[in-house]
């Protein structure tokens, strides 16, 4: 399969540029090429999303203690 970059997406040729750097710089790939980059590009997705709902998680803990925060000040005054 030949890659190319023409007429992609930013990100879609940012993988196809991938691809030929890890293939010695050919754009013929075979398909066991294809898998892995595919395997990387589906669990990098994955991470990215954990760590996404991490921060949400995160952001939901900071307010929840924020709000405490106020309401202990405003008691105090």
């Amino acid at each position: 399969m030949k890659i190319t970059t023409s007429g992609l997406q930013a990100i879609k040729a940012d993988y196809a540029e991938y691809a030929i750097q890890h293939n010695d710089g050919s754009d013929e790939v075979s398909e066991q090429k294809l898998y892995e980059i595919g395997y990387l590009a589906y669990y990098s997705c994955r991470q990215t999303k954990g760590d996404y709902e991490r921060a949400l998680t995160s952001n939901g803990v900071l307010r929840a203690r924020s709000e405490q925060a106020e309401n202990r000040a405003e008691a105090l005054q």
